[in-house]
């Protein structure tokens, strides 16, 4: 979903308060980040820690996704699907991933054009150190 250089450039400046201004998709998406990690750390982290983060994050994704859909707003939605999975909410993770697949239908993400870019050898590299 992200690099690592994207989650730790948003946490590290966000904190430092480095004026980084993110779209409430964005935001929303690092958020889910947060609670899922929340789940896999320990059962009272899940409890106490993930569903702030989870509604907070449900709250910024719904917050005009239908204007303008783009590549976070597919993101939030992949993300609250793992999220409402691991709470072992499958009819709602499943509802999500339809809206997750529909966007990125609509931003053309099937099409292989899309993946133009992915011949760059930088692109390469990370995915291969990731295997």
């Amino acid at each position: 979903m992200f690099a690592a250089s994207e989650l730790e450039e948003a946490f590290v400046r966000g904190r430092e308060g480095g004026g980084v201004r993110v779209s409430p998709q964005r935001r929303a998406a690092l958020d889910l980040v947060v609670a899922i990690g929340a789940q896999v750390k320990s059962a009272a982290t899940a409890r106490d820690v993930g569903p702030h983060y989870f509604r907070q994050a449900q709250r910024l994704a719904f917050d005009g996704m239908l204007e303008d859909p783009d590549i976070d707003m597919v993101r939030c939605f992949l993300l609250m699907a793992f999220y409402l999975l691991g709470e072992c909410r499958r009819n709602a993770a499943f509802m999500y991933l339809g809206i997750a697949t529909r966007a990125g239908v609509a931003l053309g993400l099937h099409s292989r054009e899309s993946y133009g870019d992915m011949n760059d050898r930088q692109d390469n590299l990370r995915y291969v150190e990731a295997a």
